[in-house]
């Protein structure tokens, strides 16, 4: 009983990070809609760095006087985790689709000419294609999925589901 009322609890939060973002819109700054993921995956992730890397801290710490090594490269594995899990703000501008990941660093843009998109309903998934073969996927975990593909529309960008 002790062990299941733990797993129970991730189970109903890993729901609710499924659900929520899908009762969410995208915001409008200027001249474009942002796609962010979800405020709770937002949240997870956003705190989820600095206390792994804290824990990294404390358990090098311990290491130093024990010599068991393990417990901090699983807290260090865990902060390299989420920063590769960082899912990104998805930008619609006049131009194309932008994707911005790890703190803006690493971008993708796509054109509006010669993009397609494909639209999965079962995954909850929008993957967006340019002409020079860069992907952006638009997933479950952010925000205005139907908002997402309304824009994509707009812009004459063929979605085939």
């Amino acid at each position: 009983m002790e062990v299941s009322l733990p797993i129970l609890a991730a189970l109903c939060l890993f729901h609710f990070v499924n659900s929520e973002a899908l009762y969410q819109r995208a915001r409008q700054t200027g001249g474009e809609l942002r796609f962010p993921a979800g405020v709770t995956m937002r949240l997870i992730l956003g705190l989820g760095v600095p206390l792994c890397l804290y824990g990294t801290y404390a358990t090098v710490v311990i290491a130093r006087q024990t010599g068991e090594w393990w417990l901090p490269s699983i807290c260090m594995t865990f902060v390299l985790l989420a920063l590769v899990a960082d899912l990104g703000e998805i930008r619609v501008n006049p131009d194309g689709v932008e994707l911005r990941r790890l703190f803006g660093i690493r971008r993708k843009r796509i054109r509006w000419d010669g993009a397609s998109a494909s639209f999965s309903p079962g995954l909850h998934e929008v993957l967006v294609v340019g002409s020079d073969g860069t992907c952006i996927i638009h997933s479950r975990y952010h925000v205005g999925q139907d908002q997402f593909i309304f824009e994509l529309k707009k812009h004459r960008v063929n979605v085939f589901e």
